[in-house]
């Protein structure tokens, strides 16, 4: 909340002239609330036999073009991930670096 560093500099740029650059401001914003995965050896063991296990075959089979194939193996991985795999709430710091004309 409310702390800024401020950063300007001017160098030479060619004879006689300068050349500004921006105002960087890093102001401090609220921390974020991200969910992650929780990774750990049984989860990868499980998602490994879940992968062993599936007939991959049936993906290709169902597809009627390339896109369809990629989308649903991705859609087949991400929910295997999220049904496997916890994930816990963490909190992340909200900086953000923001460029300003001088």
């Amino acid at each position: 909340s409310g702390h800024e560093l401020q950063y300007s500099c001017t160098s030479d740029y060619k004879e006689g002239q300068k050349k500004l650059w921006p105002t960087l401001r890093l102001k401090q914003a609220k921390p974020v609330l991200r969910s992650v995965y929780q990774w750990s050896e049984e989860a990868i063991f499980t998602l490994q036999d879940c992968f062993e296990t599936t007939y991959w075959q049936m993906f290709r089979d169902a597809a009627g073009t390339d896109n369809e194939y990629i989308d649903s193996i991705t859609s087949y991985i991400s929910k295997c991930t999220d049904d496997i795999v916890p994930k816990i709430n963490v909190r992340s710091p909200g900086s953000t670096l923001r460029s300003e004309p001088n």
